[in-house]
């Protein structure tokens, strides 16, 4: 008789540790990320389902020998919802590039429920503009910015001739391989043509 009820008990306590993860699981489910694929400076996010009210968290997992990092949170309330996140880390950096696992977990009135996520990160967005070199940065009008129009000359360079429109060009005073010379030759072939026909009326080409 004492036999049975030991093995009862060995079964019971066998057992509970599974239910109370099956539990704890069935709290968060929906978990769906934006793309498996993140590129830092970009949006994304993870969408969940809770069942009840709590915390809400997204954990960088870090690799052998580094820390994990929570990189977002936010209270939740039952129901479906989303937790976003551009890759940027706690302390202002991106997150490095390579093959990331994410922990989101949801935890209320003591216990947690974890998912795991895993997601791609691709090297920073940058603006293409940041990539310009200074001497390409063209005013709305079509005109270079005034810092750009003072040229300088080093030896053996021709100047810049500084003519104000197509009509004052002197084309034998541009040197065609030289590109500051070809900016402003396309400078002013791109500022717009005035032409009076015989009855004065005004055509603006292009």
């Amino acid at each position: 008789m004492h036999k049975k009820i030991l093995a009862i008990l060995c079964c019971v306590c066998l057992c509970m540790p599974s239910f109370w993860m099956a539990q704890a699981e069935s709290a968060l489910t929906g978990v769906l990320a934006d793309h498996n694929e993140l590129t830092p400076g970009m949006a994304w996010f993870v969408e969940f389902r809770a069942a009840q009210d709590g915390e809400i968290t997204l954990t960088l997992l870090g690799g052998e020998g580094e820390e994990d990092t929570v990189v977002a949170a936010k209270q939740v309330t039952a129901g479906a919802d989303r937790i976003d996140w551009d890759g940027t880390m706690p302390d202002g950096s991106y997150a490095p590039e390579g093959s990331a696992r994410l922990m989101l977990t949801l935890t209320a009135n003591g216990e947690s429920a974890l998912h795991m996520v895993t997601v791609d990160i691709l090297p920073p967005y940058a603006d293409e503009f940041d990539e310009m070199d200074e001497t390409d940065v063209i005013t709305a009008d079509g005109g270079c910015d005034e810092a750009q129009e003072e040229s300088s000359v080093s030896d053996g360079q021709k100047p810049v001739p500084q003519a104000a429109s197509y009509w004052e060009m002197d084309p034998d005073a541009y040197d065609l391989t030289d590109p500051a010379h070809q900016q402003a030759i396309w400078d002013i072939m791109m500022q717009d043509i005035i032409v009076l026909d015989k009855g004065q009326r005004e055509h603006v080409y292009p």
